[in-house]
């Protein structure tokens, strides 16, 4: 790896801007992952859909722009589903992708379609497939799958329109029809993006509850865009939020946004990837040729939550092959040689804090036991360029569970993610300072800390 500024687990684009993942779909052994992407310049402009493709969510493959702009727009987000049966017409098993086209004045979805394995596209003749409809000034990011049997399902679009959440079916992903409405409570209004809705088992029960996921673009716990989640029920056509379970963030960091799941993955799991950065200074991130990251892959699951159900999210178990063997540092602090690892802390009673210090930057992440919550601090790790918004602690509230608290830190040279108590609560930030031209080390703080071991990634297996 020769670009010191570059993480050594996460994805970063070849060159250009990266925004939202896009089109997350396995097909035919491979993760597919498209983003938006401005391969011009390290800047926001007229948006692709960048490529990669992955074997273990892991190490990327970066292949050709997939899609770029044409005479319907520019090519904001969507998603990629395995048209298995051939409903649209373009070959068994192709691979379908629906997309939003922008224009100052249009948004409208668009389809293309490959059958070389996401290689190439073909763009239908007939878009844009469904247009916006009149007094909606906000209709993009259409998230597709399919619900129902072989036989008697069809097509469900989940579409951000504005304050609501729309939803459309279809049969052949070409002619789609209106369905139901999702209308957040007042206090959860605003302008969302990038939808997603997903049905999960509740652990340790024989349960099944639908998430509706959503972008929120300002007014997230730390600031600025953010990502927001309600557990409910979906009859097909209409997604209706549990009225006894509150509408939460999915991470309480400030740079998880976007988050998409992938689509048709054989072995059942659900998971998701989410773009590492925030509206409110994404533009000032120092780059070098380069600029933006998504975070690494995590799996989900829900959990009881004294009567309710609360959204887990753990590291895709791939990363595992990835690590080196555990290490319990005798002495502190222990130098990270490649500047990312996986540490985990624990203590049964009392405050925990882990400590990652590079060159002048510190980054810490504290557990106070009598408050109640982890803080994620960067203060420590800020350039003064990218401002005020930037220079901040982020607070979660975790609760003991069986009356001791574990701490997940994952720390990549840009960024750290943290993950409380098996993944119930998260906190992810971009940090500055700790790329690979400092030696990053890491300390463990707390006199009841009864567990602390570091594993550094393999940068030559993962790179």
């Amino acid at each position: 790896m020769t670009d010191p500024q570059r993480p050594v687990v996460h994805y970063t684009p070849p060159s250009g801007w990266l925004n939202d993942p896009n089109g997350l779909v396995y097909h035919d052994g491979e993760y597919h992952m498209f983003y938006q992407h401005h391969p011009h310049s390290v800047q926001f402009g007229p948006m692709h859909w960048g490529h990669a493709v992955s074997t273990d969510l892991v190490c990327w493959t970066d292949l050709p722009i997939a899609l770029h702009p044409d005479e319907h727009g520019t090519i904001y987000s969507g998603s990629t589903v395995v048209d298995r049966d051939d409903t649209a017409g373009f070959g068994g098993d192709a691979l379908v992708a629906v997309y939003t086209q922008f224009t100052p004045s249009t948004q409208s979805q668009s389809v293309a379609w490959s059958t070389d394995r996401g290689r190439s596209w073909r763009i239908h003749d007939g878009n844009p497939v469904l247009q916006q409809p009149a007094g909606v000034p906000d209709f993009r990011d259409p998230k597709v799958f399919w619900h129902g049997g072989s036989k008697d399902g069809h097509w469900v679009m989940v579409l951000a329109a504005g304050p609501h959440i729309r939803l459309y079916t279809s049969h052949d992903l070409l002619t789609w029809a209106p369905a139901g409405v999702f209308v957040p409570r007042r206090a959860d209004r605003g302008l969302w993006e990038t939808p997603d809705l997903f049905c999960l088992p509740v652990a340790d029960t024989s349960d099944q509850r639908w998430v509706l996921t959503a972008g929120a673009a300002s007014g997230g716990p730390a600031g600025g865009s953010a990502t927001r989640y309600w557990v409910g029920d979906f009859d097909g056509e209409t997604f209706t939020a549990d009225p006894a379970i509150p509408a939460r963030w999915v991470d309480h960091g400030a740079d998880f946004y976007a988050a998409q799941t992938w689509s048709a993955v054989s072995d059942g799991r659900r998971m998701w990837i989410a773009w590492m950065s925030n509206w409110d200074y994404a533009d000032r991130v120092p780059a070098v040729g380069w600029r933006g990251q998504m975070t690494l892959p995590r799996e989900l699951g829900l959990e009881d939550d004294d009567g309710g159900c609360v959204l887990a999210q753990r590291p895709a178990a791939e990363l595992s092959a990835h690590l080196a063997p555990a290490v319990e540092p005798t002495s502190q602090p222990m130098a990270l040689h490649t500047g990312a690892a996986w540490i985990r802390v624990g203590a049964a009673t009392g405050d925990v804090a882990v400590v990652l210090r590079a060159g002048r930057a510190c980054v810490r992440v504290d557990y106070d036991a009598d408050v109640g919550a982890v803080t994620l601090d960067r203060t420590g790790a800020a350039a003064a360029s990218i401002g005020g918004a930037f220079a901040a602690a982020h607070h979660a509230a975790v609760a003991p569970r069986g009356g001791r608290v574990d701490i997940d830190v994952l720390v990549d040279r840009a960024s750290v993610e943290v993950f409380a108590q098996d993944g119930r609560v998260c906190l992810t930030d971009l940090v500055v300072g700790f790329d690979g031209e400092h030696t990053v080390s890491v300390a463990a703080e707390g006199h009841a800390i009864d567990r602390f071991a570091v594993r550094e990634f393999d940068v030559d297996r993962a790179g």
